[in-house]
């Protein structure tokens, strides 16, 4: 039945292979063999966990959506600047390195230059565009920034310190003298944003025409009117400067609360987890494990702040909704089922690359809006 390398167990009453030896296609092999027939040659069998796993200084992934699951090196994964945590048995970027969106490790960005668009000198005001990611930025600065008329057409720099983000950055630096200039206020802005003002006249004073900057901000987003379906309907919002920042990455706790939310789950309960006690999402995760949604991880955690990726979304939002998903084969990854079902379904975004890339928060919208649309078909 399983070939040479098998026995008869007397007390279970069952064929097993020997030590050293796992089914594969209805036989015994070696079980190293076996594992790197299944997942690579940079595996091997642990007889504790009787499971495939990657050697050390390598991680399981796919190459490309569609793909099998392979051990591969966290350089061929992230780039030549990523390497292995032995602690956390996870790949990570260099110290001065960062992953974008794409899972890639790039040169953290400490010096920003921006081109000078558009002056108003007499407003101390500005438009410009940062030639890093190319978003446009209005900004207001100090009196001390006396000088930057020279830099229309030329570019100036913003140091971001140690935090890398364009979002913390609060002065410029001319080139050429070094003059630093305190930035009052900023905003990100769409390309066709400009310091002439639409105004209209009346009783005599000609009142400037607000900027919407929730719409600015999503504008070149393709998910945009998945964006304003779900902040109509109050299942999402801004931040607290009006923004919706539709590619930075979501949490688990953000997830949870919105995709429950949208559901129609209230929240309950608390201290569910060992790392969730009273939090703003408490009563969304806890909803959420009672009702077997999302059960956390194996040592009590929920992980609240992990970035969550496309399969585990995946899942949350087809039990969330309660679509039917088919059952597990044998040796098949637990996330199979859930990826053909959001394939069957339309619910697989054509910007998920692969099964663990990090969703951003307009790829969130997309999927809820898609959900709540797949669910009022549906209904009776």
């Amino acid at each position: 039945q399983l070939g040479l390398n098998s026995s008869y167990n007397v007390l279970s009453d069952t064929c097993e292979c020997s030590i050293g030896y796992i089914i594969r296609n209805d036989q015994c092999v070696q079980a190293d063999d076996a594992c790197e027939d299944k997942i690579g040659r940079h595996s091997k069998f642990n007889s504790l966990t009787d499971k495939c796993e990657c050697d050390s200084g390598y991680v399981l992934s796919q190459k490309s959506y569609g793909s099998e699951l392979e051990c591969r090196s966290c350089t061929d994964k992230h780039g030549i600047h990523a390497e292995y945590d032995y602690l956390s048995k996870e790949c990570e970027c260099e110290s001065d390195y960062t992953m974008d969106d794409d899972g890639q490790c790039i040169e953290k960005q400490n010096n920003v230059y921006f081109d000078l668009i558009e002056l108003d000198d007499d407003n101390n005001e500005a438009i410009i565009r940062s030639d890093y990611d190319r978003s446009y930025y209005h900004v207001s600065y100090g009196l001390g920034c006396l000088s930057i008329w020279r830099y229309e057409n030329r570019q100036i720099v913003i140091n971001l310190g140690t935090d890398y983000s364009l979002d913390t950055w609060d002065k410029i630096v001319l080139q050429d003298d070094d003059q630093t200039c305190n930035i009052v206020s900023k905003e990100r802005v769409d390309s066709g944003f400009s310091l002439e003002e639409e105004e209209e006249e009346t009783g005599g004073y000609y009142v400037p025409t607000s900027v919407n900057v929730f719409e600015v901000d999503i504008a070149l987003s393709p998910y945009r009117q998945a964006i304003e379906n779900l902040k109509n309907k109050g299942v999402v919002g801004g931040y607290p400067d009006g923004t919706y920042k539709p590619k930075n990455l979501i949490n688990r706790a953000e997830f949870i609360k919105i995709v429950m939310g949208a559901a129609g789950f209230p929240a309950s309960g608390s201290s569910c987890y060992s790392d969730v006690k009273d939090e703003w999402f408490a009563g969304y995760a806890c909803a959420a494990k009672s009702s077997e949604i999302a059960t956390g991880y194996p040592d009590g955690t929920f992980k609240p702040t992990n970035n969550i990726n496309v399969v585990e979304a995946l899942k949350i939002v087809l039990k969330t909704f309660v679509i039917s998903v088919r059952g597990l084969d044998e040796d098949e990854e637990w996330f199979k089922p859930y990826v053909e079902t959001a394939q069957s379904h339309s619910l697989y975004l054509p910007t998920f690359d692969s099964a663990d890339k990090k969703i951003t928060r307009e790829e969130m919208a997309e999927l809820v809006n898609r959900i709540l649309d797949l669910q009022s078909k549906l209904s009776p």
